[in-house]
């Protein structure tokens, strides 16, 4: 226990300097370790332990233990969604006598997302999967004759079925659909097993989509938006902070660009998300797409600024990352639609580089947002420096 707990203060050290979701990671890991070896350590001496007790408030050394383990409401309403819809699954395989009901029962289990848009991605994938995996089955069930046959082609099917279950959940179907049928057949022969994998996988996920709509279903109200404002907002700060930043301490806006590209992403899964639920067009998803290829191009830009820099930044940089803040604030404002707009105050922006380029292309694509969301909305030109 004494190495255990040494190792495990190294990682927490070494985690403390990391605030960035590999850091965290690995600090809740270690603190586990730590936990673990000073309870071992008050076992084999037979005390309870004078580094913390189990409800654990301080360890040696002065550190506060967690305090007791809590749930997100979000995991709750998750769990009792799964929790209701599945007993639905099984009553009603039970009720009619369902062969291999269980199957019905899995199929529920894993359509369930949190968000709905994942769910129907879940359910197309699954359909897909199982209607190839079907074929499959069928061509195989009519050409194996015996045991060691679907034992020889069992096999390699397993390994397809670990192989891909990280990879693609579409491809993984594919495979497990046979896999499944093959087993099921090997240990208990039974007629119509093709049919009654349908039979089973339509009620599971005909359960599990309804479960997931009606079900407490999750709010995402606004979130599109937000992630466009904070992707716009992590974007222009990588920009301003490419132009301010000294020659010798590049290296600090190394925080500001994974930001940004992080922010970025969040944009497009959750532009993803409204398009497979079909709001596209509520939701303008066309400016939507402008905008983060805008947002793109910005982070290209600042990149290639820090890249090719060789001179210390001068007033004229200094300045335009002024401008651009003050920018950042108004285009805020054009897509969350508050306060003061840049068609009513337009900022001037530099055209003379290719990040001045870049900030007009999502000046434009911020106000044909705004012109389209807001009809009230005038675009305004532009004036250029």
């Amino acid at each position: 226990p004494e190495r255990l707990v040494k190792q495990g203060d190294v990682l927490l050290g070494s985690a403390a300097a990391c605030q960035r979701v590999v850091g965290q990671a690995v600090s809740v890991a270690a603190t586990a370790l730590v936990e673990l070896g000073h309870r071992w350590q008050a076992s084999e001496s037979g005390e309870s332990g004078e580094g913390g007790d189990h409800n654990g408030h301080q360890r040696d050394g002065g550190e506060a233990a967690p305090a007791h383990f809590t749930v997100a409401a979000p995991v709750w309403r998750q769990a009792l969604r799964t929790a209701v819809a599945v007993t639905i699954s099984y009553g009603l395989g039970a009720l009619y006598d369902v062969s291999f009901s269980y199957w019905g029962t899995i199929a529920t289990l894993v359509l369930m997302q949190p968000l709905g848009a994942n769910t129907w991605l879940r359910v197309v994938e699954r359909a897909a999967g199982s209607a190839v995996g079907g074929v499959l089955t069928a061509i195989l069930i009519a050409r194996l004759s015996g045991p060691w046959e679907m034992l020889l082609f069992i096999a390699p099917l397993s390994a397809a079925v670990i192989a891909l279950r990280l990879v693609n959940y579409g491809l993984f179907v594919v495979f497990v659909t046979p896999m499944f049928v093959l087993v099921s057949d090997f240990i208990h022969p039974a007629s119509h097993l093709i049919a009654t994998r349908v039979i089973n996988e339509a009620i599971g996920a005909c359960i599990g989509l309804a479960g997931s709509l009606l079900l407490w279903p999750e709010k995402e109200k606004g979130a599109l938006s937000d992630a466009i404002v904070a992707a716009l907002a992590a974007n222009m700060a990588f920009a301003t902070g490419a132009l301010r930043t000294p020659l010798d301490a590049l290296a600090r806006i190394d925080p500001l660009r994974s930001a940004a590209g992080v922010a970025s992403a969040r944009a497009e899964i959750a532009r993803q998300r409204m398009l497979l639920q079909g709001r596209s067009s509520a939701a303008h998803l066309g400016q939507v797409h402008d905008i983060l290829a805008a947002l793109r191009t910005v982070c290209g830009a600042a990149n290639i600024v820090t890249i090719t820099r060789q001179c210390e930044p001068d007033g004229e940089d200094l300045a335009l990352a002024d401008r651009y803040d003050a920018l950042t604030s108004l285009l805020n404002s054009d897509i969350a639609g508050s306060g003061e707009r840049s068609a009513r105050a337009p900022v001037p922006v530099s055209r003379h580089d290719d990040l001045g380029q870049a900030v007009h292309a999502l000046v434009l694509a911020v106000q044909d947002y705004a012109t389209v969301t807001r009809p009230e909305f005038t675009r305004s030109t532009v004036k250029h420096g």
